[in-house]
C-alpha cells in the first residue's frame, strides 16, 4: 500500500474508531468479545454524514495533492532527459 492511500485509509478509520488509552489498547489484545470496542458517536445523522463528506474531500485533496507532485516530478524528469 502505498502513502497516499495509507493516509486515507489511516483518517477513514480515525472517523469511525475512536482514540483509546494506552491502557485500553492493552486489555484490548486479550478482548476477543469485543467489549472494549469504542466507536466515535455522531449527535445527529446530519452531523455523521458531514464528518464523513469532510474526510472523504480532505483525502480527494490529498490525492490531488500527491498526483500533482508526482506529476511535477516526472515532467521535470522528462525536461532534464531531452528529446528521445
Amino acid at each position: 500500500m502505498d502513502t497516499m492511500n495509507a493516509d486515507n485509509a489511516y483518517f477513514a478509520a480515525e472517523l469511525l474508531f475512536g482514540r483509546p488509552s494506552f491502557l485500553i489498547g492493552t486489555a484490548a489484545v486479550m478482548d476477543f468479545a469485543g467489549a472494549l470496542d469504542q466507536y466515535n458517536v455522531s449527535s445527529s445523522p446530519e452531523e455523521a454524514d458531514a464528518r464523513a463528506l469532510a474526510t472523504d474531500w480532505r483525502a480527494v485533496g490529498r490525492d490531488m495533492a500527491t498526483a500533482l507532485e508526482r506529476f511535477a516530478v516526472e515532467r521535470q524528469q522528462a525536461a532534464h532527459s531531452g528529446p528521445r
